[in-house]
């Protein structure tokens, strides 16, 4: 599966081993804003798709401990330098 393909709806068909190795690749993603700065729309994204996955993660009963950290680390400051 590709990172735009998840939504609500086709992460209910994955096994979860895939459904964590989804979760895995937004984390990539979300390590990149470390040393990057990402564009708005993609920063929303990965916290979209994100969500997604949390909340199927939880409703399998899968353990989920590791929220994003740089993507919104980003936002946070760039809301702070326009203020």
């Amino acid at each position: 599966m590709k990172i735009k393909e998840i939504n609500q709806k086709s992460v209910k068909k994955i096994s979860n081993p895939e459904l964590i190795n989804m979760h895995h690749r937004i984390h990539q993603y979300d390590g990149l804003a470390k040393t990057r700065k990402l564009k708005e729309e993609h920063k929303h994204t990965i916290i979209k798709k994100h969500k997604i996955l949390v909340k199927e993660m939880k409703r399998r009963n899968i353990n989920h401990n590791s929220p994003l950290k740089y993507v919104l680390y980003q936002i946070i400051k760039e809301r702070n330098e326009n203020a």
